[in-house]
C-alpha cells in the first residue's frame, strides 16, 4: 500500500475525518484489541493517526467503506516518494511516473480528485 497528499489540504477534511474515523476506530479497537488511549490519540491528532501503522490501516479500511481509499493510498505514495534518499534520478523519475499513472493519468486505476490545472501540471512535468 502507498499513500501521500499535501497535509495542508487535509486540515479541514482531517478534522471531519478524524471524528468519523474515531467512531470507526473505537469499533475497530475493541475488535482488534487496540488500546483505547491509542485510538483516542488518533481522534485528537490526525498526524498521530497517519503515523501509527495500526491507525493508518484502520483509517484506510474506513475510507474503503466510504469509497475514498484512493486518497489515503495517494497520500502514502507521495509521502514515501518524498522521503526517498540515495535514489538515482532514473529511479525517482520512475517512482513519480508510477504515482502519476496510478492516480493522475487519464484512465488511472485509482484516480484522485484534483483540479484540472494540477492534473495538467503533473502531466506536463512527466
Amino acid at each position: 500500500m502507498v499513500i501521500t497528499d499535501e497535509l495542508g489540504g487535509l486540515s479541514r477534511q482531517g478534522s471531519v475525518a478524524s471524528s468519523s474515523a474515531s467512531h470507526a476506530n473505537n469499533a475497530a479497537s475493541s475488535e482488534r484489541g487496540v488500546d483505547v488511549g491509542r485510538a483516542g490519540a488518533w481522534a485528537t491528532d490526525f498526524e498521530k493517526l497517519l503515523s501509527d501503522p495500526v491507525g493508518l490501516q484502520t483509517f484506510t479500511e474506513f475510507l474503503k467503506k466510504e469509497f475514498s481509499a484512493e486518497n489515503i493510498v495517494f497520500w502514502v505514495s507521495c509521502e514515501r516518494f518524498r522521503r526517498r534518499t540515495g535514489t538515482s534520478s532514473e529511479d525517482l523519475h520512475a517512482g513519480a511516473i508510477a504515482i502519476l499513472d496510478r492516480h493522475l493519468a487519464q484512465g488511472a486505476p485509482d484516480p484522485v480528485n484534483v483540479d484540472s490545472h494540477a492534473r495538467q501540471a503533473a502531466q506536463v512535468h512527466f
